[in-house]
């Protein structure tokens, strides 16, 4: 038995997988995200060419001296 479009048709219903278009594809983007992210976290610990030291290691340094400044400024009498 045949629908009026020539599939074959099972109980009123056409032959599948079982499973909807969008949950065949679950995952996917899972890898992507996986993927990016460990590009990102691995950039911001390899040393930067010619610094010597990491992007994470600069960030926590400019801190530090933000920091500093802050304390001193703070200190300072008016």
């Amino acid at each position: 038995m045949t629908d009026n479009k020539g599939n074959k048709a099972l109980g009123g219903r056409q032959a599948t997988s079982g499973l909807s278009p969008r949950s065949q594809q679950s995952g996917a983007s899972t890898v992507e995200y996986l993927v990016a992210t460990v590009i990102v976290v691995a950039m911001l610990f390899l040393p930067v060419p010619g610094h010597g030291e990491s992007a994470m290691e600069m960030m926590i340094q400019g801190f530090k001296d933000s920091h500093d400044r802050y304390v001193w400024g703070m200190s300072y009498p008016l």
